[in-house]
C-alpha cells in the first residue's frame, strides 16, 4: 500500500491547488505548502518514534521536525512529494504537520554532497531574519553544509559539553557558532567525533565539518553531524616521501 493510501487516498491531496519550493516557504512566511520532489539531505534525530530530518530542493533547505515513522521511515536521498506546514521557531522556518499529508514516496535516491561553505558563507545564510517573512538566505540556510579546514578557538575546553556554544575559525581570523546540541542523537555523534579529534590532538587541529546550518533568532549557529581531523601539511609530504620510497625499493627488487 502506498502511502498516500494508506493516509485516506489522493483525495485528501486534491484540494492543495499547486506546488510549491523550499524558496517559497522562506519568502511566504507561515502557512501551508505542497512541496514536489524534495529530498532527504540528512537525519538530525531519531527519537521515540519520530525522525527529525533535513529536506532540500534545487531552491533551499529546511527542517521537518518530529515526523512520526510509523508513517514513513526516513532514508537519507529519498525523495517525495509533501504537503506540511511552516510554523517558525526560534525565527527559523520548520515544516510540522507533515504526518498526514506525506504522499507516495518518488524514489530512493544517493545521499546528496553537501556544499562546502566560508565561514562569511555560513554566517550569511541567516543573514536578515525577522521571524515574520524572512526566515534567512536560500539556498544555505537550514541546509547540510561543509566547512573545510576549520579549528576551535584557543583555550576550548576539551571535551566539549552538551547544548553549549563554542567558536571555530579559519586561517583568516573568520568565526562561527558551533552548538552541540547532543539531544539530537546524529548531532551527538558529530560532537563525539570532534571530542575524540580535540583529546588526540588539542583546539588547534584543523578539521573538515559536516553539519546543519541552524537559524537561531536571526543568527547562524552550526550543529556538526561528522567531524575529520585535516593532516598537517608536513604529515602529507612525509608520507608522500615514505611512499616514493616504498616505490623505489620495489623497483630495485623487480
Amino acid at each position: 500500500m502506498s502511502i498516500a493510501a494508506a493516509l485516506g487516498g489522493v483525495g485528501l491531496f486534491s484540494a492543495i491547488a499547486s506546488a510549491s519550493t523550499i524558496a517559497d516557504v522562506y519568502s511566504g512566511g507561515a502557512g501551508n505548502y505542497n512541496l514536489t520532489g524534495v529530498q532527504v539531505a540528512a537525519i538530525l534525530d531519531s527519537y521515540n518514534g519520530k525522525d527529525t530530518i533535513v529536506l532540500q530542493d534545487s531552491t533551499g533547505s529546511i527542517i521537518d521536525y518530529a515526523l512520526p515513522n510509523t508513517v514513513y521511515t526516513p532514508t537519507v536521498g529519498d525523495k517525495f512529494n509533501i504537503t506540511a506546514t511552516n510554523t517558525p521557531y526560534q525565527d527559523g522556518a520548520e515544516l510540522t504537520g507533515s504526518t498526514t499529508a506525506l504522499t507516495s514516496l518518488i524514489t530512493p535516491g544517493a545521499a546528496p554532497t553537501p556544499p562546502v561553505l566560508t565561514i562569511p558563507q555560513l554566517n550569511a545564510a541567516t543573514a536578515g531574519s525577522d521571524g515574520l517573512t524572512n526566515f534567512g538566505t536560500p539556498p544555505y540556510a537550514e541546509a547540510i553544509v561543509t566547512l573545510d579546514n576549520v579549528s576551535f578557538a584557543s583555550g576550548t575546553p576539551s571535551p566539549l559539553a552538551n547544548k553549549k556554544t563554542y567558536t571555530i575559525q579559519d586561517s583568516m581570523g573568520n568565526t562561527a557558532v558551533v552548538y552541540t546540541y547532543g539531544t539530537y542523537s546524529n548531532v551527538s555523534a558529530g560532537d563525539a567525533q570532534i571530542n575524540s579529534i580535540l583529546a588526540a590532538d588539542g583546539t588547534g587541529q584543523l578539521m573538515d565539518m559536516t553539519g546543519y546550518v541552524d537559524n537561531f533568532y536571526g543568527e547562524s549557529e552550526f550543529y556538526p553531524l561528522a567531524a575529520v581531523a585535516v593532516p598537517e601539511p608536513g604529515c602529507i609530504a612525509l608520507a608522500a616521501i615514505g611512499g616514493l620510497a616504498l616505490v623505489r625499493r620495489r623497483r630495485r627488487s623487480a
